[in-house]
């Protein structure tokens, strides 16, 4: 049975090529951009953008995380077991 291109079907994600997606996209889970510094991957999750070590382990030492808390922009390292404004 032979292989049936991505682009031969309607609004499918091409993942082998470059691709303008237009439109909203809701994400029910987590999304992760793989390697976006040495040892960190990135990752969009409840309201935060995170640089982790491990996707796994959210909270664990030395990861960092940008969002709004209380009304403020901030950022924060995850030490000392919890999540301290820089």
């Amino acid at each position: 049975m032979s292989k049936i291109a991505a682009k031969q079907i309607e609004n499918v994600l091409d993942t082998n090529s470059n691709q303008e997606v237009l439109g909203i996209k809701t994400f029910k889970s987590q999304v992760v951009f793989d390697q976006i510094e040495e040892g960190y991957k990135m990752l969009i999750h409840e309201g935060f953008i995170y640089w982790v070590q491990d996707i796994s382990a959210i909270n664990f030492e030395g990861n960092y995380r940008i969002g709004v808390v209380e009304g403020i922009f901030s950022m924060q390292n995850y030490m000392d077991n919890q999540w301290q404004i820089m």
